[in-house]
């Protein structure tokens, strides 16, 4: 039976959930800490052997379907991680409102995976494959880019008007 694994990714813990797509069940499994970037690596790469895990669905942080600064912090781990795993099926899915723990103290990660999972599995035109997370990810560098430029003849761009 094949499963996929869902990961909420956060600045400091990441939760991780399992579900199988024939049967719609879901598990949330752990909550993991990303102080240690191999070792995190390690605990998923045990995790997807151990449950069978054909595909991987990370949450990622939009905004109306915008990259943003939140999602820009997180991305450098992600791919850190995915280059390491060698997972083939790899999609992404906006995470927004999966945490509603957030306030908790208690750690709740691994229910936001848990809730992303279900996202995915019931809703799966929402997942976005990594190419088209890549030029949305493109699409707000360049904003990020052209917002940033000083407009020519303006005095706050350091150049004096002839």
């Amino acid at each position: 039976m094949s499963r996929w694994l869902s990961i909420d990714p956060g600045e400091r813990y990441w939760g991780v959930a399992v579900g199988a797509p024939d049967t719609g069940s879901i598990q949330p499994l752990t909550i993991l800490s990303t102080r240690d970037r191999e070792q995190l690596t390690r605990n998923l790469r045990r995790v997807i052997e151990d449950y069978n895990v054909t595909r991987l669905i990370f949450g990622i942080p939009l905004k109306q379907g915008r990259w943003g600064m939140t999602a820009e912090r997180l991305f450098p781990l992600i791919q850190f991680v995915l280059h390491r795993l060698a997972i083939y099926e790899v999609y992404f899915c906006d995470e927004t409102a999966t945490n509603p723990f957030g306030h908790e103290k208690k750690r709740r990660d691994d229910l936001a995976a848990a809730r992303l999972l279900s996202r995915a599995l019931h809703a799966r035109a929402l997942l976005i494959a990594p190419g088209d997370l890549g030029k949305i990810r493109k699409r707000w560098l360049k904003q990020r880019r052209e917002a940033h430029q000083p407009k020519a003849g303006n005095p706050s761009s350091g150049k004096r008007p002839s």
